[in-house]
């Protein structure tokens, strides 16, 4: 079986069979893949923390004649565990993660987003909601959705991540991209309605 390492992020694990867990990935290399991580489930687990979303990881991964894909090891590269455990990150990241789960496809590069994500990620705590309305916006535009139309604030979007962060950006801005990316991908977010009922909540 080949054998290749991946620069990824990790996007989602969950429990398949009894000891193990399928385990999606965004690698820079070949974007969106999917691997079984064998022993992921058993108490230890084998691959620790690296499981944790948005996780920065080199993954060895064997890969099957019939191209399933097997995770041999996970090396944290950064970790994803401290910007999840934030209870103030985790409502935007949960949306940025269901967007990238149902929008990235299969087994096709996305380099300029992963580095999008890559600098997102890194200042992230920063600003959640600056960088979380820009990710969405770019996720959108670089998969071929026309997100700038009638978009308050677009020009802003042009400019780079490190100034635009430093803007003041409305909530409505957050509420309205996300309700674009609902109608683009003709579903409800799951992620997103859960946010709107925290703000709720909050209010």
């Amino acid at each position: 079986m080949p054998r290749f390492v991946y620069t990824a992020f990790v996007l989602k694990s969950s429990y398949v069979f009894e000891i193990d867990r399928e385990v999606i990935l965004f690698t820079k290399e070949r974007g969106k893949l999917t691997a079984l991580g064998r022993g992921g489930a058993k108490v230890p687990n084998r691959f620790g923390s690296a499981l944790e979303p948005f996780t920065k990881v080199e993954a060895t991964v064997w890969e099957s004649w019939k191209g399933g894909l097997t995770l041999e090891i996970l090396e944290i590269l950064r970790p994803g565990y401290p910007l999840m455990a934030d209870p103030s990150l985790y409502p935007y990241l949960s949306v940025i993660q269901e967007v990238l789960l149902l929008l990235l496809p299969e087994n096709l590069p996305r380099e300029k987003l992963f580095h999008l994500l890559d600098a997102a990620l890194e200042v992230f705590s920063r600003a959640p909601l600056a960088v979380s309305c820009y990710l969405l916006f770019w996720i959108l535009k670089m998969e071929g959705f026309p997100v700038e139309r009638g978009l308050p604030l677009r020009e802003f979007f042009r400019l780079p991540l490190s100034r635009f962060i430093r803007k003041k950006i409305p909530l409505s801005l957050f509420i309205n991209l996300g309700e674009r990316a609902q109608n683009f991908l003709e579903q409800k977010l799951q992620a997103f309605l859960q946010f709107k009922i925290l703000l709720k909540i909050g209010q």
